[in-house]
């Protein structure tokens, strides 16, 4: 038996199809989808570019943050 290793996604790919936001952490409970807040695709896609090594954010409050790194978090 060959042991493989899972093929390479990206964050913002894997948070797509595996991310589920609960009501308790989320005004948008249910699967979550990078069309709802198209700016955070960015970032979601620098996380997973091995050539960036810092990314910085400023945003307003309640704009996702803690359920993006959230998301990262269990990607990794």
């Amino acid at each position: 038996m060959r042991y493989a290793p899972p093929p390479r996604v990206s964050a913002l790919d894997w948070m797509e199809r595996h991310l589920w936001l609960s009501s308790q952490v989320a005004a948008l409970p249910g699967k979550w989808s990078s069309a709802v807040f198209p700016y955070q695709r960015g970032v979601l896609e620098a996380w997973s570019d091995p050539r960036i090594e810092e990314v910085d954010l400023m945003w307003a409050s309640q704009t996702g943050k803690t359920s993006r790194l959230c998301g990262l978090i269990a990607f990794v």
